[in-house]
């Protein structure tokens, strides 16, 4: 249990930068309140400061805690180095999506061994800088999307991607390399994100050996039908982006095996009306997006028609 004195300190540090913070409430006491309608709280769940400008003071206040369940810092303005003074605090989640992160910062990150969700989208990083989160053992969820990373760079993270369970690494130079090396050091992973990269058929091909798979992220990729021949293979994945690539009918026939497929992205593919009959044949099925494809206003009526209990969605369609 956390000083009640520490815990009014980082309530009001917060709210003071324009933050707010989300509390644990001591069930154990429910009769008791500081004011009046404010249950008494034992623990802070969650700090919220994104959009803020965060000093130097607020990271002091914060090293104080013994833990807290996430810190989102996304899009804030901060100095890179306060990151050290809450290395020795237990954090499970840390959001420094778009914080203009440097190689630098992330000395003080993988200092912070507790983590087990990373969020370094939109940053600064570059294959360097990885080296220095190689103490995560217990990461779960890492983001790295929009940063200067290659495949190189992903697998410095070494014996990281072994516990990993989720990986964004979209929009970066993100290639079939580094899929490869991947089989050989994680069996765990469930979510993989690698829209925009440097992905190709040849890389797609080796993805259905993750048999753990449930969403797959591979949407503007330069890649066509013979990319997604096995993925029918991957019996656990439910949520599937293959937006923007070059699918025609005949990928949409491969995919007719996924039985638990429950959201899938189509839009700015080749698919044509022949895809719709195999499009309404998938039994679980919630969210549908046909949008800039070849597939004719009266093709995404049917589909509507057919699919009653299915969102369907089909914009700038001909």
């Amino acid at each position: 249990m956390e000083d009640r004195k520490v815990l009014k300190e980082v309530r009001k540090a917060v709210e003071a930068a324009g933050g707010y913070i989300e509390v644990i409430h001591n069930l154990k006491e429910p009769d008791m309140w500081d004011l009046p309608g404010w249950r008494k709280y034992y623990a802070i769940g969650s700090i919220h400061l994104e959009n803020c400008q965060v000093d130097k003071t607020i990271f002091e206040v914060i090293s104080k805690l013994n833990k807290v369940e996430s810190v989102f810092l996304h899009d804030s303005q901060f100095d890179e180095d306060a990151l050290k003074l809450v290395q020795n605090v237990n954090i499970y989640l840390l959001d420094l999506d778009n914080v203009s992160l440097h190689n630098e910062g992330l000395v003080h990150v993988g200092n912070i061994e507790s983590l087990d969700t990373l969020w370094l989208d939109g940053n600064m990083i570059t294959d360097e800088g990885l080296v220095y989160l190689g103490n995560l053992h217990n990461l779960n969820d890492l983001a790295l999307s929009k940063n200067n990373i290659s495949s190189q760079g992903v697998l410095k993270l070494d014996k990281v991607l072994y516990a990993l369970s989720c990986l964004n690494a979209n929009e970066t130079n993100f290639c079939d390399i580094a899929l490869e090396e991947m089989l050989s050091r994680t069996t765990g992973l469930k979510a993989l994100r690698i829209s925009g990269t440097q992905v190709t058929n040849s890389g797609m091909q080796k993805i259905f050996n993750f048999q753990n798979i449930e969403e797959l992220f591979v949407s503007n990729l330069e890649i066509d039908d013979d990319a997604i021949v096995n993925l029918r293979n991957l019996e656990k994945l439910y949520k599937l982006k293959l937006s923007d690539t070059n699918l025609t009918d005949v990928g949409v026939e491969h995919l007719i095996g996924i039985k638990k497929l429950e959201n899938l992205s189509l839009d700015g593919t080749k698919i044509t009306d022949n895809s719709i009959q195999n499009l309404i044949s998938f039994p679980k099925l919630g969210s549908l997006n046909i949008s800039r494809t070849g597939i004719t206003k009266h093709g995404y009526q049917y589909l509507k028609e057919n699919l009653p209990n299915v969102l369907v969605v089909g914009r700038d369609l001909k």
